[in-house]
């Protein structure tokens, strides 16, 4: 996720207001419902994640976790295809897949796979040719390439 520092921390002096920062869910301590007017307008960012990827069933099924994903040019959209290919290209780990007794890869919507897992939202905009790996110390996404 992104945000908007709207306050000045006193313990981080190198941060000020305005200042646009990268962040994920674990970092927030709190939220403040009661502003009344709101910061953003949720309708002008809402995205729905109808788009196409090939992902490891294991994912999906939440038996492991997003591992490596990477970026191509799109190529599995069919003729008639409401939803087109996204060009993503989701792996588990190779544990799970050798335990499972169904096909190991699913064509199907982004937000299958983030309602599964979402720690690699804030890489969904990357473009083609981009990919990630899971770092095992940081549970975070770096780049491969």
């Amino acid at each position: 996720m992104t945000g908007t520092v709207d306050n000045d921390p006193c313990d981080i002096p190198q941060l000020k207001v305005g200042a646009e920062i990268a962040f994920e869910r674990h970092h927030v301590v709190a939220v403040d419902f009661l502003r009344e007017t709101p910061i953003i307008e949720p309708e002008k960012f809402r995205r729905e994640f109808w788009e196409r990827c090939l992902v490891d069933r294991n994912v999906i099924e939440k038996r492991s976790l997003v591992q490596y994903l990477y970026r191509e040019e799109p190529d599995l959209t069919g003729e008639n295809d409401q939803f087109p290919d996204s060009g993503w290209r989701i792996r588990g780990d190779d544990v799970s897949i050798e335990d499972s007794d169904t096909d190991t890869a699913a064509y199907a919507a982004l937000g299958v796979v983030l309602n599964a897992y979402d720690s690699w939202l804030h890489l969904i905009n990357a473009p083609s040719g981009s990919a990630f790996a899971r770092d095992p110390d940081s549970n975070s996404f770096v780049p491969t390439n």
